[in-house]
């Protein structure tokens, strides 16, 4: 995740456009996208404990809200400060750059199209 933070930080800083908002942002649309596909996978293998049928509409959003405040917070902490951002860039600045930025930003449309093949597969 750091080095996610970093392409994304350094791209939108030479643009010049909230870059922590912007990767902050990033990092929970991310995130969110991960948790609905490990919630997929989960929900087809365990005959879907984490649907309506299973859960009241108000505990599913206790859930999902809870799952945010929680995450947004953690990234806040983790990459809100000056300090603890600057030794990630500077970890991530000294590695190796496996990845170009356009490949970063298309993760989220992988986790949500597999998502979507693990529901397709799902109902067979």
């Amino acid at each position: 995740m750091y080095y996610i933070f970093y392409k994304i930080y350094s791209f939108y800083k030479r643009k010049r456009y909230l870059p922590i908002t912007m990767s902050i942002g990033f990092l929970f649309v991310l995130e969110v996208c991960i948790f609905f596909f490990l919630t997929m996978i989960f929900n087809f293998s365990t005959n879907q404990l984490f649907s309506t049928k299973h859960l009241s509409s108000i505990g599913i959003k206790i859930i999902c809200y809870s799952l945010y405040i929680i995450s947004t917070m953690l990234l806040i902490y983790r990459y809100g400060f000056k300090e603890r951002r600057e030794r990630i860039i500077e970890k991530s600045k000294n590695g190796k750059d496996p990845f170009k930025t356009w490949q970063i930003a298309l993760l989220p449309v992988l986790f949500i199209a597999l998502s979507i093949l693990v529901i397709a597969i799902g109902k067979k």
